[in-house]
């Protein structure tokens, strides 16, 4: 909005100029010039001020129920940034603000000579034409640096809602474990009771369980060695405790030897004894393996004991796609922590949640029965992408509507001081076409540097940005055309209407005074 009272002031000088060579004749020094046009730039942002705290004010729900957010308007007053008080840093913000666009307008307005203007020699071209195209120039960068943002914000959010992640989360019910309940002799008894009973009811396609569910951060443990690299050095792996069929439910590929079955769960924690495992495909040249099928039957040590992979299966996302996928192991192994995951054949109902609670009431008597649908947790992990892609947007529209109108505002400017030269060169037989390549070619090339500084700039953010995912979406050149053809289309169709309406007009309209 600065930049627009800036260029459209300084455009204005050559119309006020007769009025600083009046005032100027009678009296008036420099000074006295220069107060009267800050005195004006005060009032205007004055009022621009009172208005926009207005809008703040009622804007501010939307932006809460927009961002999630809590805001309310009497934080400002009471807020520190830069250790300062928002009201004080806001204050000398817009002091400084205010000087810069105020002084140089007022500055270029106060220094025409009463003889200039009289002689009709008053321009404002060098400096003055410079600071308005880079201003112009600016609010192009801007906006296209916003657009390709937005549309690498929108691209990436889509890309991490829509990815495979190598294991199925969709109609997946979890319940919280009977955390209450003893582990005694009867616990394992009343696990396989709740998952055969729940498998049973109309609606669910398998149960298992897990310590830690998709999006939640997994158990690392140290001191895991190969077995056939005795020298080799310690290394550490992610794992997981999982029940029974919970490939199944979650869809894990096997790439070689087989899943978890029943007889490989063993609690006896006998240090003669071999337990089995499962690795993913990252673990495989972790630990040394030269493929997945010289994997299986390879024998490693984990808490000191012994432990075969028995399969292998392929990588799975278990954590959000900010996070690299890490070499782990799948341990057969239940407790009382571990959550219940219950694949549905289609969206839960009323019906089918109170027939699960009844089950688990029954059996784990003590315990309080909770739940939450996995899909709703794997999106709550991407809500702030989410929301910046709507904040983007409402910004990016902000940007766009700021330049149209400086840029229209400009344009009617520049076409009144040349509709004397319109009208000479439709006299001398100049099509309408040639005056609108004539009026508006400025405008295009300004447009062009502005994609060449514009789409580098915005792709060196946006790439700082996308750092934070260890998988992100590449941003095709569709998008940086997209962008490009949305600033040519909101800004040159103004631009257009303006100078055709002026272009179109009888020159004897524009001539009548000579």
């Amino acid at each position: 909005a600065w930049i627009n009272y800036v260029n459209l002031t300084t455009s204005r000088a050559l119309q006020r100029a007769k009025e600083v060579g009046v005032r100027k004749t009678v009296g008036a020094n420099r000074s006295h010039v220069i107060l009267q046009f800050v005195v004006e730039a005060l009032l205007v942002n004055l009022l621009a001020l009172l208005a926009s705290f207005g809008l703040v004010w009622i804007l501010q729900p939307f932006f809460n129920q927009l961002t999630g957010l809590q805001l309310d308007f009497g934080i400002l007053w009471v807020s520190e940034l830069f250790d300062m008080p928002f009201p004080l840093l806001f204050t000398i913000l817009f002091v400084v603000s205010l000087i810069f666009i105020s002084l140089y307008p007022a500055s270029l307005l106060a220094g025409f000579k009463p003889r200039d203007i009289i002689n009709g020699k008053h321009t404002v071209k060098g400096r003055v034409a410079w600071l308005r195209k880079s201003l112009v120039v600016f609010q192009f960068i801007v906006a296209i640096a916003l657009i390709n943002g937005a549309l690498a914000i929108s691209d990436q959010v889509d890309y991490l809602l829509t990815k495979d992640l190598g294991l199925d989360v969709d109609n997946t019910l979890i319940v919280y474990g009977p955390s209450e309940t003893d582990w005694d002799s009867t616990f394992f008894s009343k696990i396989d009771r709740f998952q055969n009973e729940v498998k049973k009811l109309a609606g669910v396609k398998e149960v298992s369980t897990s310590n830690r569910i998709a999006g939640s951060r997994m158990g690392k443990v140290f001191r895991v060695r190969n077995n056939a690299n005795p020298g080799a050095e310690n290394l550490s792996l992610n794992w997981m405790a999982v029940g029974y069929n919970f490939e199944q439910l979650y869809g894990l590929e096997l790439l070689a030897g087989r899943v978890l079955e029943p007889t490989d769960y063993n609690y006896s924690f006998n240090d003669g004894l071999i337990y089995n495992l499962l690795i993913n495909r990252a673990a495989v040249g972790y630990l040394g393996f030269n493929s997945v099928l010289e994997a299986i039957g390879g024998e490693l040590t984990i808490y000191g004991r012994q432990w075969r992979v028995v399969g292998v299966v392929e990588d799975f996302h278990q954590m959000t796609l900010h996070d690299k996928i890490e070499p782990m192991f799948l341990q057969p192994f239940r407790s009382t922590s571990d959550n219940y995951s219950i694949k549905l054949e289609g969206a839960s109902n009323d019906i089918l949640l109170a027939d699960i609670e009844r089950i688990f009431s029954t059996i784990f008597p003590v315990n309080y029965f909770d739940y939450f649908y996995l899909t709703d947790t794997m999106r709550r992990h991407y809500e702030p992408e989410l929301r910046l892609t709507a904040i983007s947007k409402v910004f990016t529209t902000l940007s766009i509507v700021m330049v149209v109108l400086g840029l229209y505002g400009l344009i009617t400017m520049t076409v009144e001081k040349k509709v004397k030269e319109i009208g000479i060169r439709k006299v001398l037989g100049a099509q309408v076409g040639q005056l609108l390549m004539n009026l508006t070619g400025g405008f295009i090339l300004l447009m062009l540097v502005s994609f060449l500084i514009g789409i580098p700039l915005s792709l060196y953010f946006i790439d700082l940005w996308k750092a934070d995912f260890a998988y992100s979406a590449e941003l095709g050149i569709d998008s940086i055309v997209m962008a490009c053809l949305l600033i040519l289309a909101f800004t040159s169709i103004p631009i257009l209407l303006q100078t055709k309406r002026v272009a179109s007009n009888n020159p004897i309209q524009a001539l009548r005074d000579e």
